[in-house]
């Protein structure tokens, strides 16, 4: 792939993710994307001619980030678990991938076998950390990985638009909120 074109997809999933974020499942037309990426529409439908082959894309980056996150903190974890579970849990709350995951899978009839092993080095990637953490009782034993991302995701889903306020941190307060309330159920 040519450099511009390359440099043009990654502007397109920046600009999707942060939409579907901020947005969460509403319908994003392909104009508004190509628009906040700073791209022609044509563009758009040339590197994703169709919604699902984007959410595939969104999907498998998203994937991506939290495994390289994963990897970041398993080490840390391990190490010291107090402090590094807390930034382990920041870190996946300022990626944002969370808030968007549901909403874009959801519209998507059959996970393609690629994404299906995606989530699953996903989920045991996360559960190993979670583990450290269970040991180190800084979450309930009876926590499990799906619960764990499940209320990642409620708790940093996007508010619904037009939202009544904008509190600038919300989402990492929320995050934190989420973190300390394990904590608290654990001890």
């Amino acid at each position: 792939m040519r450099a511009d074109a390359a440099a043009n997809r990654a502007a397109l999933l920046r600009a999707a993710q942060r939409l579907f974020a901020e947005r969460g499942s509403t319908a994003i037309p392909y104009s508004t994307i190509a628009q906040e990426a700073g791209v022609g529409i044509g563009t758009l439908y040339r590197h994703f001619p169709q919604p699902e082959d984007l959410v595939s894309a969104l999907v498998a980056g998203a994937g991506e980030q939290v495994l390289a996150i994963c990897e970041r903190f398993r080490s840390r974890v391990a190490a010291d678990a107090g402090p590094a579970w807390s930034e382990f849990v920041d870190e996946l709350v300022l990626a944002e991938v969370a808030s968007f995951l549901p909403a874009v899978v959801g519209d998507v009839d059959e996970v393609p076998a690629a994404l299906e092993l995606v989530r699953d080095e996903v989920t045991t990637a996360v559960a190993d950390i979670l583990d450290m953490a269970r040991a180190a009782r800084l979450v309930p034993v009876d926590l499990d990985v799906t619960r764990f991302l499940v209320g990642l995701v409620v708790v940093t889903r996007p508010l619904p638009e037009p939202a009544p306020v904008h509190v600038d941190g919300l989402r990492t307060w929320l995050g934190r909120v989420y973190r300390e309330g394990l904590l608290r159920q654990a001890t």
